[in-house]
């Protein structure tokens, strides 16, 4: 549900304000018997919703029942405002919260990973898949610069999912020296070294790869 703004005019419509949209909340969590106050009571039962914000459903009854009956009170905007925000606060507790829970969670596996400095373990990692694995850069919380890391990427080189995370040693000496022998023209060098860089800018590959550059100054790292 993209838009959880619901306008109280459509909560309001066609009976008691706001009951049939809750209703229907209630029949797709299993909740179909008893009045919409006990309803929205058994989810909180289920641990479906918070206990305190089932008990706002006395505001719900309240003002339903007032728009239901034609009582001459009135029912102003800070009612049917606090009714919008009701029906919002529910939805967003069963449907948007555990998407959001889930997408980081994915976002945290993303980013899981052990850290390696032995350049053989690096390249026994690329050469799992050198198709799609490489050395990349990604922005972390301690580093704004980025941090370079063995992961498994796309057609483009843009990682998913970081595979190892690359820190002082012999791995990173290797990733320094295929940077150099490529920036400074180093033919010999650059064709010995079992790691090419590029083809996009602070991206390594395998000479394997499907992408792996077949010259120095990749002219790709321009566009990249």
């Amino acid at each position: 549900m993209s838009d959880l703004r619901i306008s109280a005019t459509y909560l309001a419509q066609p009976g008691p304000i706001g009951q049939d949209r809750l209703e229907i909340v209630c029949n797709e969590q299993g909740v179909g018997d008893g009045t919409l106050a006990h309803r929205i009571r058994a989810l909180s039962d289920k641990g479906e919703l918070p206990p305190g914000l089932a008990q706002a459903t006395d505001l719900l009854r309240l003002i339903g029942n007032v728009a239901a009956h034609g009582s001459e009170r009135s029912i102003g905007p800070i009612y049917i405002g606090a009714i919008d925000d009701f029906f919002i606060a529910i939805l967003e507790y069963l449907y948007v919260a555990p998407e959001k829970i889930a997408d980081f969670q994915k976002r945290l596996a993303v980013l899981s990973g052990p850290t390696i400095s032995d350049v053989a373990e690096m390249l026994r990692l690329l050469r799992i898949d050198p198709a799609n694995r490489a050395v990349v850069y990604i922005d972390t919380p301690d580093d704004s610069y980025g941090t370079r890391c063995v992961a498994e990427v796309d057609a483009h080189l843009r990682p998913f999912r970081v595979l190892a995370w690359l820190d002082e040693g012999t791995a990173a000496g290797l990733l320094d020296a295929a940077y150099n022998a490529d920036c400074e023209g180093n033919t010999v060098e650059w064709a010995n070294l079992p790691l090419r860089y590029g083809p996009y800018c602070s991206t390594w590959v395998l000479p394997e790869s499907p992408v792996a550059p077949t010259k120095q100054g990749d002219p790709r790292r321009l566009d990249s």
